[in-house]
């Protein structure tokens, strides 16, 4: 991944992080690797847990949208459960993945329970 990628990557995470403290979330980690799949943030919405997607597209809302698929929210289950496996986070009996959609002009929405 180019650099760029990296960076614009970095921002809209920092981004997404902050639109879930401000509607409350309480963001527990980021960037969490368990074993080839990664969660860009893990965050708890009162007593559930939340897996975060993170999508950034430069083409808008419409192509980040697009970019979460079905085997992508699988991944982030898979992910979930390895980190409760390795008794790396409790494990949850209400869990949700949410997507936050971020285009290059900063913008920003969160879908809930995709």
């Amino acid at each position: 991944m180019r650099d760029s990628a990296k960076h614009y990557g970095r921002q809209a995470e920092n981004l997404a992080a902050a639109l879930l403290e401000q509607n409350g979330l309480e963001v527990l980690a980021r960037n969490v690797r368990a074993g080839n799949d990664e969660i860009d943030i893990l965050a708890r919405d009162g007593p559930v847990l939340v897996l975060v997607e993170v999508k950034a597209r430069s083409r808008g809302f419409e192509a980040a949208d697009l970019a979460f698929t079905h085997a992508k929210r699988q991944r982030l289950m898979r992910a979930w459960r390895r980190l409760v496996a390795e008794r790396r986070v409790g494990w949850s009996a209400a869990v949700r993945c949410d997507l936050i959609l971020v285009a290059t002009n900063g913008l920003t929405t969160h879908i809930r329970d995709v």
